[in-house]
């Protein structure tokens, strides 16, 4: 939603006279904005950007002030009170948006914070790698993006991303930490994998040598990973949790290999689909305990649905943008 981005902008101390003019329209369009607009205030202010005691009448009236220009006297902070329904309601969309600006957009304002830094951005369909002043190697998945410093200074080497990278750090004393916006990753020497997702709010750490350690910022809340390990951050229910890796194909994007050890045929389309950006279908008809064992090593989506076809014993048909998958 627009409105998210001009609310983040603003509270980062990033948006322009029209943007602010924008957001000031917004709010006075309906009483609801005024208050989702003070919630997000409140929640962006306890997640760590501000260094105050909040209050969110004074902190609307700033903003209202910082548009029009104006000098404003001190007022009187006044609680709010709302009933319980317009509270879970309110709570219904807050919740996701906050998210949304606390790791979305914390993270773009986050690259600025780097002193004579370089700013990488993958916007191409292939991966790109890139090698950092201390010799660690970071391959970045197609539109994700990583700032790094031109040399690494002081008591760690900083970094921030996001999308989806795979590093191999160069040990050394010196941590290695990444910046995720809500999280942060902390190693001395290893490689791993980092897949931030945008849509859900969250973000995924798979290790895949050495150990990494995945911190909730501003709280004491970590887990600590081992090859095999995944730990993974919703930043909108705030749940910290470590499992297995059952994900044969985490480093696809990286290898261009796809590899299938009597993996059900539904898992099989979620793969291909990730790996070449497509959409498929299953019809009703399809049993479901179809599996597949196969490796496919940089080939064609087209080559891979032959294969599925033959093993599978079903037909897969494009229909426009979408390929149909049929007994």
């Amino acid at each position: 939603m627009e409105c998210v981005e001009l609310i983040g902008k603003y509270l980062a101390g990033e948006s322009s006279p029209q943007e602010n003019e924008a957001l000031l329209g917004w709010v006075g369009k309906h009483p609801d904005n005024k208050v989702l607009f003070m919630e997000l205030c409140q929640v962006w202010h306890s997640s760590g950007k501000g260094t105050v005691m909040f209050d969110e009448n004074t902190k609307y009236n700033e903003f209202l002030a910082k548009i029009r220009n104006i000098k404003q006297q001190p007022t009187v902070a006044k609680t709010v009170a709302l009933k319980h329904s317009t509270l879970r309601r309110i709570a219904k969309i807050a919740l996701p948006l906050a998210a949304s600006i606390v790791m979305a957009l914390g993270i773009v304002y986050l690259f600025k914070s780097f002193d004579k830094s370089t700013t990488y951005a993958n916007n191409s369909s292939s991966v790109l790698t890139q090698k950092l002043s201390d010799g660690t190697v970071v391959y970045l998945n197609k539109n994700s993006k990583l700032v790094a410093p031109h040399v690494f200074k002081g008591d760690k080497r900083s970094v921030a991303m996001n999308g989806e990278a795979f590093f191999e750090v160069t040990k050394s004393t010196v941590p290695f930490e990444v910046q995720l916006g809500t999280t942060s990753v902390t190693v001395l020497g290893t490689s791993f994998n980092i897949n931030i997702d945008s849509v859900n709010q969250s973000c995924k750490v798979t290790v895949t040598t050495g150990k990494v350690r995945l911190s909730v910022n501003n709280t004491d809340r970590y887990v600590e990973l081992t090859p095999g390990e995944v730990g993974q951050f919703n930043a909108i229910e705030d749940i910290l949790s470590e499992v297995n890796n059952s994900d044969l194909n985490y480093l696809s994007w990286k290898t261009g290999v796809l590899s299938f050890r009597s993996t059900n045929l539904k898992t099989v389309i979620h793969d291909v689909e990730r790996q070449y950006g497509v959409k498929f279908e299953i019809s009703n008809e399809v049993e479901e305990d179809l599996a597949l064992t196969a490796t496919f090593d940089n080939q064609s989506v087209e080559s891979v649905c032959k294969m599925i076809e033959l093993s599978c014993n079903v037909k897969i048909s494009k229909q426009n943008t979408i390929f149909v998958v049929r007994k």
